[in-house]
């Protein structure tokens, strides 16, 4: 299983997993700031526009989700959702996790 702590910059989407992935524990490890989280079908970044209204899901502080999640039905209006990706007005970092 691959694990990882991604540095989200400000106000920009980053990207989570380097490979297409079925499902990933996700952590949102700011202390602060929640994060929103988006899910693509390639590793196409995400638009900017109106974030929070797309689809994302958003992780308060310290909150996250299990690996036995698939990201299909977190994102059940991505059809084929492979790549994770995250943004935040202040940056901050998320944890993943995935085979």
């Amino acid at each position: 299983m691959a694990h990882t702590t991604k540095t989200i910059l400000p106000a920009q989407w980053t990207l989570l997993n380097e490979s297409a992935v079925a499902a990933a524990r996700i952590q949102n490890v700011m202390k602060v700031s929640g994060v929103w989280i988006q899910a693509t079908a390639s590793a196409v970044t995400p638009s900017a526009e109106n974030v929070g209204t797309n689809g994302e899901v958003w992780l308060e502080s310290m909150l996250g989700w299990s690996a036995d999640r698939m990201l299909s039905e977190l994102f059940p209006g991505v059809p084929g959702a492979a790549y994770l990706w995250a943004w935040s007005t202040t940056g901050g970092k998320v944890s993943i996790s995935h085979v």
